[in-house]
């Protein structure tokens, strides 16, 4: 049997030991959190210069720095979100010179179809579910995204590109209820809705400049899909070490 003494001196142990522990992983976070930087400043140059180089890298550098995240965290469920970020560039590319070619819009919005898809996995995989708040949540965003459809951007499109713009607003409105009802610790959930949401709305001013006419809203466009890739590591980053 241990003394008094003996007993509070391993329960200070245990005490020091933790602290010690938990400074140690708030350390790796901060200094993972730090690489965020670097596409911080290649979203700047991008919105300053409006380069293709400055874009790519910008989405390149989430995509590393969440990888590198992964690997040594051991998580299992960086791949989705690497996966989502990598299809976003070939994305970037058809959207960034659709004037080129009519077919470049559609295969953009196609291919930022599979990166929500990506995020859709990255979230399914990472989080338990809160199924009667997703149902509501995305009963309503779909409802509300059908309206804007049918009253604001119908009339403007035709073909394939009903197919493509009324799928992409589908999964988009699932996955943004995804990331509200996940069961996530709330460093890491305000992150990933206010990404997904960033994504929804950088979408939906893309719309409005395209389909709409409403040029002066392009300005909104890159800084807020820059933000909502940010966060989306950001969010990864903490869940796996804060």
């Amino acid at each position: 049997m241990l003394s008094d003494k003996g007993a509070r001196g391993i329960n200070m142990l245990r005490i020091f030991c933790g602290i010690r522990y938990n400074l140690y992983i708030k350390g790796r976070l901060m200094y993972i959190l730090f690489f965020l930087l670097i596409p911080f400043v290649f979203a700047y140059f991008s919105c300053k210069t409006d380069r293709y180089l400055y874009k790519t890298l910008q989405t390149v550098s989430c995509l590393l720095i969440v990888a590198a995240a992964g690997v040594v965290s051991g998580s299992q469920y960086f791949y989705y979100l690497c996966a989502a970020f990598l299809v976003s560039i070939f994305g970037d590319y058809f959207l960034s010179f659709k004037h080129k070619n009519e077919n470049y819009f559609v295969f953009g919005i196609a291919l930022y179809f599979l990166a929500h898809a990506g995020y859709l996995l990255y979230i399914v995989m990472s989080f338990e579910l809160n199924i009667l708040l997703f149902a509501i949540l995305f009963a309503v965003l779909v409802i509300g995204y059908l309206v804007y459809y049918a009253l604001g951007l119908k009339k403007q499109i035709s073909g394939v590109m009903v197919v493509a713009v009324l799928s992409y607003l589908i999964i988009s409105c699932v996955v943004l209820a995804l990331s509200a009802a996940a069961k996530a610790p709330l460093g890491a959930k305000i992150p990933i809705v206010s990404g997904i949401a960033l994504i929804v709305i950088s979408d939906t001013i893309i719309a409005e400049t395209d389909f709409r006419e409403k040029k002066h809203l392009g300005k909104y466009i890159l800084p807020t899909y820059y933000a909502a890739q940010i966060l989306l590591s950001a969010s990864f980053i903490v869940l796996n070490f804060g």
